[in-house]
């Protein structure tokens, strides 16, 4: 994606949205909310300081975000607040009953946004390769 913005002299948002687990709002859970919340914060916040590295060296003009929200609506409501041109999505290739009981937020973002959407599948997601 860094390539892309370098080639189209574009600027980058990068959005992480996060999601409190439902086992968390469980009673014996509630002890520890906060540090399952902390942690997937400082792993997700890790994971936008290294694309805003990337991005720097490119010498693309980057912000990052951290969101705790619905993630088809946050990453629409984010596109139309920040006035994007393209929206681009990564997500792992699903196959069998993983599509029929997982919902697809590509699915419903390229559904439902303004702008034009761009989806980068996984690599070797469906043969287990990284």
């Amino acid at each position: 994606m860094v390539r892309l913005a370098t080639l189209c002299n574009a600027e980058v948002d990068f959005l992480t949205v996060l999601n409190v687990p439902p086992a968390a709002g469980m009673p014996d859970m509630l002890a520890v909310t906060d540090d399952l919340i902390a942690g997937l914060t400082e792993r997700q916040q890790s994971m936008l300081d290294w694309a805003a590295r990337t991005a720097g060296y490119a010498g693309v003009p980057c912000r990052t975000h951290i969101r705790w929200r619905r993630f088809p609506d946050t990453i629409m409501h984010l596109a139309d607040a920040t006035h994007c041109d393209l929206i681009v999505m990564g997500t792992p290739a699903k196959s069998g009953w993983l599509c029929l009981f997982q919902p697809c937020i590509v699915n419903k973002v390229v559904a439902h946004a303004r702008q034009p959407v761009l989806v980068i599948k996984e690599p070797g997601a469906l043969l287990g390769a990284t």
